[in-house]
C-alpha cells in the first residue's frame, strides 16, 4: 500500500500533485477528493511558469500564445487530457479502493472544470475504463 508520498509521472516530464495523507484513514475503505483549481492564467505567467509546477513545453506556449481561438481550444484540451491522465495514473500507482456502488464506498470524486470532461474522448478505451471503476461523483464549472 503506498503512502501517497512523491509524484506522479505522466506524458514525459509532467509530475505534480499534492495531498494529505492517509492518517486516520481505513486504507481499505475512503474517498479522494481531487480539485482542480482555477487554470487561468494571462501573459506574465507564460514568461515565469508557476513556480515549482513543469514548465510549459515549447508547443503549449506557442498554443498560448497564439492569436488563434482553435489554439486556445487545442491547448485547453490538452491540459484537460494532461489532467485526466494524471488522475487515472495517480489513482492506480496509489491503491485507491475502487467505488462500490452498493456499498458506497470508495472512488474518487473530482472537483474542477469542464475542460477535463471534454477530453475523455481521447483516451484510450483501458484508461476509460480503469477512470469508470474509480469515479464516484464530478462536481464542474462549465460555461
Amino acid at each position: 500500500m503506498s503512502t501517497l508520498a512523491g509524484t506522479v509521472k505522466i506524458a514525459g516530464d509532467i509530475d505534480f500533485y499534492e495531498e494529505s495523507g492517509l492518517s486516520g484513514l481505513d486504507p481499505t475503505n475512503y474517498i479522494i477528493v481531487v480539485f482542480i483549481h482555477d487554470v487561468g492564467f494571462n501573459g506574465a505567467s507564460t514568461g515565469g511558469g508557476y513556480g515549482s509546477s513543469t514548465p510549459w513545453s515549447e508547443k503549449e506556449l506557442e498554443l498560448i500564445q497564439s492569436s488563434d481561438n482553435n489554439d486556445h481550444k487545442e491547448y485547453l484540451h490538452l491540459a484537460g487530457l494532461q489532467i485526466v491522465r494524471f488522475l487515472v495514473t495517480f489513482i492506480a500507482s496509489q491503491s485507491i479502493p475502487k467505488y462500490a456502488n452498493e456499498q458506497k464506498t470508495g472512488g474518487t470524486i473530482l472537483i474542477g472544470w469542464s475542460l477535463v470532461l471534454c477530453s475523455l474522448d481521447a483516451l484510450t478505451t483501458e484508461e476509460l475504463r480503469d477512470l469508470e471503476s474509480y469515479l464516484r461523483t464530478v462536481v464542474y464549472y462549465g460555461d
